[in-house]
């Protein structure tokens, strides 16, 4: 481990009481749930070469930050601008908004996105009502699931990655978060016990090969190398098993947007062409609003907006 990163990681990587975490579940504010429990895994994701923590573990790198982030501070107090690494932070705090904010998403280092919660909630409220069974075939790194606590929701989770699902397993337990399953398989494989007994199927997929969660040879990303092999045998069988789980007459919702880099593959359209070939009948594609956080530049902070197909099983 380099130096900078074995002196630093406790801070980086924060850890709460069991009372904090707990708080924290009960306001519906996840902050600190999601750094405990999440954070170093997602740190271990990609979406180029380097993980941020494959990044951060190069002293090499840090000191090159360092220089950019005291450019940047000079720069700004020059012009009088509001400061994005606040002199007044931890040089923990400004590294950790170099490689969240700084760093551009096909950088070495970048971190991979994580839903919005407060979004996953507005969607919930929208489809689904308190009781109903909710699936998420691509659970991430578990902000759907705390989001849909604050709808009395159950929950079904599947995530192939194995130190995710372990994660998020011990988080349930340790914050008795009830009323949820979580499954460390694929996606394309069935789970029978589901079959129509799901109120409504709501996620965000990995935009093909985009962003890397981990070396398991199951992830789609891994497995299936070629866009049309990934859309064939990831895309079509996971829509497959999605129709078998819904009740007639209940609505899927997708997260999922065309590539403009890195291939520029048109996930969206093939998505919607694969899930109307399944069965599935188009209803309408609605937005989502992200609000970007602490923005390097100012004059981008607002929202940006990512489609959400809205399909449903009528039959």
């Amino acid at each position: 481990m380099g130096n900078w990163l074995k002196q630093h990681y406790n801070e980086l990587f924060k850890k709460y009481s069991l009372e904090e975490l707990k708080q924290d579940l009960n306001t519906n504010n996840f902050t600190k749930i999601l750094e405990h429990y999440i954070k170093e895994t997602q740190y271990k994701a990609t979406t180029k070469n380097l993980s941020p923590m494959q990044w951060l573990n190069n002293d090499m790198n840090i000191e090159k930050a360092r220089i950019v982030i005291a450019k940047n501070q000079k720069e700004r107090q020059e012009t009088n601008r509001t400061q994005f690494f606040k002199p007044e932070d931890s040089e923990v705090r400004n590294m950790q908004k170099y490689v969240e904010m700084w760093l551009s998403t096909t950088s070495d280092g970048h971190k991979v996105s994580n839903f919005n919660p407060v979004q996953a909630y507005e969607i919930y409220k929208e489809f689904a009502l308190p009781g109903n069974v909710v699936l998420d075939f691509s659970m991430g790194y578990a902000s759907r699931l705390l989001a849909s606590k604050k709808l009395n929701l159950f929950y079904v989770g599947i995530d192939v990655n194995k130190e995710l699902c372990d994660k998020v397993f011990q988080m349930c337990e340790e914050l008795e978060i009830k009323d949820n399953h979580i499954i460390n398989k694929s996606s394309e494989v069935f789970i029978p016990e589901y079959e129509n007994k799901v109120d409504f199927i709501f996620t965000s997929p990995p935009y093909f090969n985009l962003e890397i969660y981990s070396d398991e040879p199951e992830q789609c990303m891994n497995k299936y190398k070629d866009y049309d092999d990934w859309l064939n045998n990831y895309a079509r069988k996971t829509m497959e098993n999605c129709y078998k789980y819904l009740k007639n007459y209940c609505y899927c919702a997708i997260n999922i947007k065309n590539l403009t880099s890195k291939g520029k593959q048109p996930l969206y359209d093939d998505w919607i062409k694969i899930s109307k070939e399944v069965g599935f009948t188009y209803v309408r594609t609605q937005e989502v609003h992200h609000k970007k956080r602490n923005q390097v530049n100012e004059a981008t902070n607002v929202a940006w907006k990512e489609p959400l197909i809205i399909l449903r099983k009528v039959k």
